[in-house]
């Protein structure tokens, strides 16, 4: 028996993200009504005009304030499971990273969870977007290395420095809490790496594109500062495409021994220059971009490995099939092209 039954209501936090959109087709297609939480009734109306065929399927409700103790209170009540997807992103506070970064990391996830603790006895489920960057040396202790690091630099941590460390102290909180608190629910932690693929999220400038896509966008159209070195000595990093992302999250929502679980969702392991190799071999998109930084195509080596992840679990238990990475590359191109030219962004510098 699944956790939670077709037809259920799930919430889904922060529903304008580039996952979550992602997220509210696959709950959609899969029978689910989905109630997503936004910040603005315009970003509501976006995703409900996105999903305009599920009709009433789709509700949204407006939390401003990830933060605030009460402010998932209402959001959870008739609900059946919970994805709490939303989390800040790092380019939005170049200043200020603990607090307005880690801070809202780890409030919004304790504000969920005492919520569903407080005001729906019938949640099943929460499933939790963490990162790799959570287990920054796979040994899957929760902070390890992130969050000794944010405290070790303290007010002079960088905003990339405090991404990692916000997902490792938000779900270090979460587990604190089961703890504690042994809610009658389970939670998942879902933890996938670079995150590269089609686009459906609201945005008007290169800027609202998730930091995978918009590091591409960057090369590709010569915007990125120290290009040629950034390609030449940019380690191998696993990659994973935002629907297979998607996919898990529903699948964590349902399968009943993925409870209590941390699960890595990964295919393979790559170099930047060869995400752009694969874009440069492709002349109807390599076109697109007359000032692309490609690197030094067919270079790429592996004697840097920095990161690898062990997808094991998401393959045994949530049957997760990955897409080719090469069809993330091109898929993810194709959309940024597509969105590009809707709303006028500049292909050059």
């Amino acid at each position: 028996m699944p956790v939670i039954n077709e037809g259920a209501t799930v919430l889904l936090t922060g529903a304008t993200g580039f996952i979550a959109t992602q997220v509210v087709g696959v709950l959609l297609s899969r029978g689910f009504r989905v109630r997503g939480t936004v910040r603005t009734t315009e970003k509501g109306e976006y995703v409900k005009s996105l999903f305009k065929q599920a009709g009433d399927r789709f509700e949204y409700v407006i939390v401003e304030d990830l933060q605030k103790d009460d402010g998932f209170n209402d959001a959870v009540r008739g609900v059946d499971g919970i994805l709490h997807v939303a989390s800040p992103l790092y380019r939005t506070a170049p200043t200020g990273v603990w607090e307005n970064i880690i801070e809202p990391a780890k409030r919004g996830t304790t504000s969920v969870l005492y919520a569903a603790l407080r005001h729906n006895p019938n949640v099943k489920r929460i499933v939790i977007t963490s990162s790799y960057q959570a287990v920054a040396n796979y040994s899957l202790d929760p902070g390890t290395m992130a969050k000794e690091y944010a405290l070790k630099m303290g007010k002079d941590l960088d905003p990339v420095g405090a991404y990692a460390a916000s997902k490792a102290m938000a779900e270090e909180v979460a587990w604190e809490f089961m703890k504690t608190e042994k809610p009658s629910f389970d939670i998942v932690a879902i933890l996938p790496p670079l995150v590269c693929g089609p686009i459906l999220q609201p945005g008007t400038s290169p800027n609202t594109l998730n930091t995978s896509n918009f590091e591409l966008w960057q090369l590709l159209t010569g915007n990125k500062e120290d290009a040629s070195a950034f390609v030449r000595n940019n380690p191998t990093m696993p990659i994973v495409d935002v629907r297979d992302v998607a996919l898990a999250h529903v699948e964590a929502l349902l399968h009943p021994n993925a409870g209590n679980r941390r699960i890595a969702v990964t295919h393979s392991v790559h170099r930047y220059q060869e995400l752009l190799d694969v874009i440069h071999d492709v002349p109807q998109l390599a076109d697109q971009f007359p000032n692309a930084s490609w690197g030094e195509p067919g270079t790429s080596n592996y004697d840097s490995l920095w990161y690898d992840m062990d997808a094991t679990l998401s393959k045994e238990i949530l049957g997760i099939e990955y897409r080719d990475w090469k069809e993330t590359i091109i898929d993810a191109t194709k959309s940024m092209i597509e969105r590009g030219k809707e709303q006028g962004w500049k292909m050059h510098p």
